[in-house]
């Protein structure tokens, strides 16, 4: 079992030297936890249905039991899980974000702050349970994952996250006897200066290429800040018997980081408001 004395926090034996700029900020580091914790970890992911909310029987279907889920069933999940999100969904958390992250967030994103100062001013609270009325950035640490696949199935597609988001973060921990094929975290470059998003946050493949493979493996990390060019996938899953099993982590603000109706496709907006007002007419 996990002994008292190791820290819970993600990010606490994190290396500066593994974040990177190229194709776009992001940070990756293998056995980012002690291995005690991450064993528990897995050995105790919570009850199946209770985290997918009653979709476990569907097909290669996400999940995301939030933060305030988890505090809103203490008596339902593992100990160890729940002391884990909530350390987590933290002030600490956030500030050792910033630290790796601090000349990148002071240059990309002015409206967090002009200075160390400033990010480190920023008040963290939980997505869903607090407010931007009293905090500047809400966390959400959730209990993520995929079901099965009974018929192969992309996760994702290459897209951006909502502008509002700081970054995105996965931590693997998949299952010692998982041999399924596909769920690899596909990071993606632009093949040329000229590029357009297709339902909002999509990018066609014909603008894009991968730049890097975070293969689905137990303990392994990624964090990546959010913009127009952050561009990530999942790569499809084979049918399989075993879940894909991730933390996904979240920071939001109020207002959106950056615009991106500049890079739209119109054809495809001119598609999609035809078949809407087709929908309409039934």
């Amino acid at each position: 079992m996990l002994k008292q004395t190791e820290n819970l926090l993600i990010l606490d034996n994190a290396k500066k030297e593994n974040c990177t700029n190229k194709p776009y900020p992001y940070f990756y580091q293998e056995e980012i936890l002690p291995q005690g914790l991450c064993k528990d970890l897995v050995t105790n992911y919570p009850n199946y249905d209770l985290v997918s909310k009653g979709n476990w029987e569907k097909n290669n279907f996400r999940f995301n039991f939030s933060t305030i889920d988890v505090l809103q069933n203490e008596n339902k999940i593992p100990k160890i899980w729940y002391d884990f999100i909530k350390a987590n969904a933290s002030q600490a958390f956030f500030n050792s974000f910033t630290s790796l992250f601090e000349e990148e967030l002071l240059t990309r994103y002015p409206t967090l702050g002009k200075t160390k100062q400033d990010l480190e001013r920023l008040k963290v609270g939980i997505r869903k349970m607090d407010s931007f009325s009293t905090h500047d950035v809400l966390l959400d640490i959730q209990i993520a994952g995929n079901t099965p696949v009974q018929s192969s199935k992309s996760v994702r597609e290459r897209h951006i996250d909502d502008p509002r988001k700081i970054f995105g973060a996965l931590l693997y921990l998949r299952l010692d006897d998982d041999d399924s094929v596909g769920g690899e975290l596909e990071i993606s470059e632009s093949k040329g200066k000229k590029f357009k998003f297709y339902n909002n946050v999509y990018i066609h493949d014909k603008y894009s290429k991968t730049s890097k493979m975070v293969p689905y493996k137990k303990n392994n990390f990624v964090l990546f800040l959010n913009s127009p060019l952050s561009w990530h996938g999942v790569t499809q899953r084979q049918p399989t018997k075993f879940p894909r099993l991730f933390v996904n982590v979240i920071a939001e603000v109020k207002e959106p980081l950056f615009g991106i109706k500049q890079y739209q496709d119109k054809l495809d907006h001119f598609l999609a408001s035809l078949k809407i007002r087709s929908y309409n007419k039934y």
